[in-house]
């Protein structure tokens, strides 16, 4: 008897932190720390809210959104990842996820957005990762510049 209750013990330890990880893996910080396996991937985050980025995209209709991702199992923020939509959808978009934090009872407003994760590599820097919802299949290639009066943060962004 002692031996199952160890037995049974033993193997719940071992998937223990593959099922706590379950909802973790629609995160920012899950999708770019493993961007490597996700590059030209259908991906899904749970966005807790977005905010509109200010760059400018040459002869393009695309818009670019910082979203903010919820880690579901421990409701926390769960880092940001940039996302690439239509400009026609902005609207829409924000309408939808909406622009700011909000809780309610200590649960965090989300909903699920799925799209491609990819990323622009930068010899020597650190690679963008972002989700495409756009139209536009190689959004790698956007020649993606910062405005003049843009404020990114953390974000970085491909050279002018």
């Amino acid at each position: 008897m002692k031996t199952r209750r160890l037995a049974l013990a033993l193997i719940v330890f071992a998937f223990l932190p593959h099922l706590l990880e379950a909802d973790s893996k629609e995160t920012a910080n899950y999708i770019t720390s493993r961007i490597e396996t996700f590059d030209g991937m259908k991906v899904k985050i749970n966005v807790a809210y977005l905010v509109k980025i200010n760059l400018t995209v040459p002869n393009s209709d695309v818009v670019i959104f910082d979203a903010k991702t919820v880690d579901l199992q421990n409701m926390t923020f769960a880092g940001d990842i940039l996302l690439i939509a239509d400009e026609k959808d902005a609207d829409s978009l924000i309408k939808k996820y909406g622009t700011n934090f909000e809780h309610y009872g200590g649960n965090i407003k989300n909903k699920s957005l799925t799209g491609t994760a990819g990323r622009i590599k930068h010899e020597g820097k650190v690679d963008i990762v972002f989700i495409n919802i756009s139209a536009d299949k190689n959004p790698e290639e956007l020649p993606i510049v910062r405005s003049a009066e843009t404020s990114l943060g953390t974000h970085p962004v491909a050279p002018q």
